[in-house]
């Protein structure tokens, strides 16, 4: 499990049927918001993939930022023995080619705050951080 070690909220690893709710979740952002999925396999055995789409612009943050209009990479992810080969930045690569052949201006992304490897890797493609959500247990 690759966020134990990692996880200072002790969310849950992985619940029964987790894996089928979250890539139903994919697919269905994917067609509601004219998404792609797109999966890196080798004979069959599953390398990464990622899922992205276009995102509309809330109001709220139409009020504070200037006029964009984001494409949204939802998920990305590379199996632990595979990373350090581009993988990675390339399936980022893509998602970027697809939002800027839509008219998207910026792409966005979420990372879990405690993964710093991820964050890391997403400063070294270009991404900065935006907002920076906070918690503290009472």
């Amino acid at each position: 499990n690759f966020y134990i070690p990692i996880n200072p909220f002790n969310r849950v690893p992985h619940k029964k049927n987790s894996a089928s709710y979250w890539t139903n979740r994919m697919l269905r952002k994917a067609k509601l918001h004219n998404g792609r999925i797109l999966v890196v396999e080798n004979q069959s055995t599953l390398i990464g993939f990622t899922a992205f789409y276009l995102k509309k612009q809330p109001y709220d943050e139409a009020l504070e930022f200037i006029d964009m209009k984001p494409g949204y990479i939802e998920m990305l992810f590379v199996q632990d023995k595979y990373r350090g080969q581009h993988i990675g930045k390339e399936l980022i690569g893509l998602a970027e080619e697809y939002f800027k052949k839509e008219g998207r201006t910026h792409s966005e992304l979420g990372v879990f705050g405690p993964n710093i490897r991820a964050h890391s890797f997403y400063v070294e493609n270009g991404y900065m951080d935006k907002d920076i959500n906070m918690i503290k247990a009472l």
